[in-house]
């Protein structure tokens, strides 16, 4: 199972259920937007370098695929490793604090579909929680972009990094693709859905209305 607190959840009625979705990866497609940007060139090769580092020094790693599975080795004080994975970051963030960027994102293959299942199944629409980056436009421009492309498929929309804020008891549940935010949704007291594809997520939610 990917979502956490399960058996705690069916020890609580479901029928204050609310679900709340993620906007960045879940929603929209950052990393296409990413990947589109005219220096990706740039980011690709500082990926190389950080993940080639990882396979040399901890070689019994197999598969490491986002910059956030490296932040496990930071705080052992690798200062080599963490001036490569800061070149990666900053480089991400660099593209992301343009204006513009969050208004254009692509829209994620099943967005849509995770949304309305989320109605249907707790009879109320979903609440978008996304965690901003520091430009002073990013806010506005997500929820520019949810009323461009899905207004009257979500109720509130909160930007917060402080994603645990929400979580008020096992029945507020959040899809997100980061392992942090699930974590601490979970930990915070409410229960989580690691996405991956949204043929699983509607699945997960599916248990956790039944």
């Amino acid at each position: 199972m990917r979502f956490h607190n399960y058996s705690d959840f069916l020890n609580e009625s479901t029928k204050d259920i609310q679900f709340f979705f993620d906007m960045d990866g879940v929603l929209a497609d950052f990393d296409k937007a990413i990947e589109e940007n005219s220096r990706y060139g740039e980011v690709k090769d500082a990926k190389k370098e950080l993940f080639d580092y990882i396979q040399r020094e901890h070689p019994e790693v197999k598969h490491m695929n986002t910059i956030d599975d490296v932040k496990i080795f930071l705080p052992k004080g690798n200062k080599e490793l963490k001036s490569l994975y800061d070149a990666v970051h900053d480089l991400i963030h660099e593209f992301a604090d343009e204006k513009g960027f969050f208004i254009n994102l692509p829209v994620m293959d099943g967005a849509k579909d995770m949304l309305e299942a989320a109605s249907q199944l707790s009879g109320k629409l979903p609440n978008i929680l996304t965690a901003p980056v520091d430009s002073e436009w990013c806010a506005d421009e997500k929820r520019q972009w949810m009323t461009k492309h899905f207004n009257g498929l979500f109720d509130k929309m909160y930007v917060d990094k402080k994603k645990e804020k929400y979580a008020t008891s096992k029945s507020d549940v959040l899809i997100d693709d980061r392992k942090k935010y699930v974590n601490a949704f979970a930990e915070g007291g409410g229960s989580a859905i690691l996405h991956s594809d949204p043929k699983s997520t509607i699945e997960q939610m599916k248990l956790m209305t039944r």
